[in-house]
C-alpha cells in the first residue's frame, strides 16, 4: 500500500511533465512524418514526369517552398542558394503541422477517445511512421535518374521488409496494451528498432532515399531524433496510465496560446505574399522604360534585347541567332505601352521572387527589367516548367512585349541563315 502511494504521488508530481512531454514529441513526430509526406508527393508530381510547359500545381508549391528558403537566407544573411533556408522552410511546415496535431489533441484530451489515442495507437503511430516515410522517400526520382533501374528492381522487396516490420511492431502493441513494459526492455527496444531504421537511413540504403536532396540531411537528422524521442515518451506515459498513476493534468489553453503565438508569426512570415507595386497608372509617365533581354541556350535560341520607353519608342538589339544583328528602331502607338503596364499588375510582376524560380542549365532565359516612378525591378527566368505559375507570368509577359514591340519581324529567321547570322 505504502509503495502504491509513492507511485500515485510520484505520478501526481510528474504528470505534466509526462503528459505534455508525450504530447508534444508525438505531435512534433507527426508533423515531421507529414512533412515528409508533402515533400514527396509535391517532388514527385513536380518532377517524376519532365514536361517543360508543365501546368502542375505542384511546381508552384515548391515555388513557394524555394521563396521562404531564400527570404530566411536573406534574413540570416547567407547566399540565397544555402540549404540553411530549405531546412528552415521545412522545418516550418512540420512545426505547423505540429501545432495542429498538438490543439487536435488537446481539444480530445477530456473525451473518451483521449486513453485509447494517446496509448495504443499513439504508439503505433509513433513506431510505423518513420519507416512509412522512408518508403515514400524512395519513390521520388528526377527525370533522367540513373537509379531508375536499380529502384525498379529492389524497390518491392525493400517496401515488403519494411511494411512486415511495422506489421509486427503494430501487432505487438495491440497485444500487449494492457502490459506493463519494464523500462530497461522499452528502452532496448526503441533502440534497436529505431537503430535498425537508422542505419537503413545512413548506411546501407542511403542512396536509396537521399540521392536526389541532400541538402534536407539537417532535417533528416531532426526526424531520426524526435522519433526515439518521442517513442521514449509514450512508453513513460503508457506504464503510467495502465497503473492509473496519471491524472491529466489541467489544460492552460490561454498561456499555450499566447507563448506559441509570436513563434508561430516569425516562422509565417518567409510564406507570405510579397507586397505588389502598382505601375497601370504611373505618377510620372515620362518615367516608365521597359526592357527584355532574351539569351542564347545550347542550341540556335535567338539572342536580342529591346528596349520600350513611354512614348513609344522601341529600341532593338540583335545578337546571336537573328534575322538582323545589331540596333533597330521603330515607333509604336502609346496604347500598346498603356497596356503592357495593365499587364504587368495582371502577372504581379513586382511580387515575383526570381531566386525561387526552378530554372535549368540549357533553356533560353529571359530578363525584363521595369523602370517606374523611381522603382526598378528586374526578374530573370527561363522556359524550364514555364507553363506553371508564377513563372508562367513572366513568360507571357516576355512574349506580349515582343508582340507590342514587333520583335518578329528582326528575330524569325530559318534554316542555315540563322546559323551563319
Amino acid at each position: 500500500m505504502i509503495e502504491r502511494d509513492k507511485a500515485v504521488i510520484l505520478g501526481t508530481n510528474h504528470s505534466k511533465l509526462i503528459f505534455f512531454g508525450h504530447q508534444i514529441l508525438f505531435s512534433l513526430a507527426s508533423g515531421l512524418a507529414a512533412t515528409c509526406v508533402i515533400f514527396s508527393v509535391t517532388y514527385r508530381h513536380a518532377f517524376r514526369n519532365f514536361d517543360e510547359r508543365s501546368h502542375s500545381k505542384a511546381i508552384t508549391y515548391w515555388y513557394f517552398l524555394l521563396r521562404a528558403a531564400f527570404r530566411s537566407n536573406t534574413f540570416l544573411g547567407q547566399d540565397p542558394k544555402n540549404s540553411i533556408g530549405i531546412n528552415i522552410a521545412t522545418l516550418t511546415i512540420a512545426l505547423g503541422v505540429g501545432f495542429a496535431a498538438f490543439l487536435v489533441s488537446g481539444a480530445l484530451v477530456k473525451t473518451r477517445m483521449a486513453r485509447t489515442l494517446f496509448d495504443p495507437i499513439a504508439g503505433s503511430v509513433i513506431s510505423s511512421i518513420f519507416p512509412l516515410a522512408i518508403i515514400l522517400l524512395t519513390h521520388v526520382t528526377y527525370p533522367g535518374d540513373p537509379s531508375e533501374p536499380i529502384l525498379l528492381e529492389q524497390r518491392h522487396s525493400f517496401m515488403l521488409v519494411i511494411l512486415l516490420a511495422i506489421l509486427a511492431v503494430s501487432g505487438f502493441f495491440y497485444l500487449t496494451r494492457k502490459w506493463l513494459y519494464p523500462i530497461w526492455i522499452g528502452m532496448a527496444f526503441i533502440a534497436a528498432y529505431f537503430g535498425f531504421f537508422a542505419w537503413v537511413y545512413y548506411g546501407r540504403y542511403s542512396w536509396l532515399i537521399w540521392r536526389a536532396f541532400t541538402e534536407l540531411s539537417f532535417l533528416n537528422i531532426v526526424f531520426l531524433i524526435v522519433c526515439p524521442l518521442a517513442a521514449l515518451a509514450w512508453l513513460f506515459y503508457a506504464r503510467a496510465v495502465r497503473q492509473n498513476f496519471l491524472p491529466i493534468p489541467p489544460y492552460p489553453w490561454k498561456p499555450i496560446l499566447l507563448h506559441c503565438l509570436p513563434w508561430f508569426i516569425f516562422l509565417i512570415v518567409p510564406w507570405l505574399p510579397a507586397r505588389n507595386y502598382s505601375v497601370a497608372h504611373p505618377k510620372y509617365l515620362g518615367t516608365v522604360n521597359i526592357m527584355l533581354e532574351r539569351g542564347s541556350c545550347f542550341g540556335l535560341c535567338p539572342a536580342y534585347t529591346v528596349r520600350l520607353d513611354s512614348t513609344g519608342s522601341v529600341r532593338y538589339d540583335g545578337q546571336l541567332y537573328v534575322r538582323t544583328k545589331g540596333p533597330e528602331n521603330i515607333t509604336i502607338p502609346r496604347e500598346r505601352v498603356s497596356k503592357l503596364l495593365q499587364n504587368f499588375d495582371r502577372e504581379h510582376f513586382f511580387s515575383m521572387e526570381d531566386e525561387a524560380f526552378l530554372n535549368g542549365d540549357d533553356a533560353p532565359f529571359m530578363r525584363i527589367t521595369i523602370s517606374v516612378d523611381g522603382r526598378t525591378k528586374t526578374v530573370t527566368g527561363d522556359t524550364f516548367y514555364s507553363g506553371a505559375w508564377p513563372k508562367s507570368g513572366l513568360y507571357k509577359l516576355a512574349q506580349e512585349i515582343d508582340d507590342a514591340a514587333e520583335t518578329s519581324q528582326w528575330v524569325i529567321c530559318h534554316g542555315i541563315d540563322c546559323v551563319r547570322r
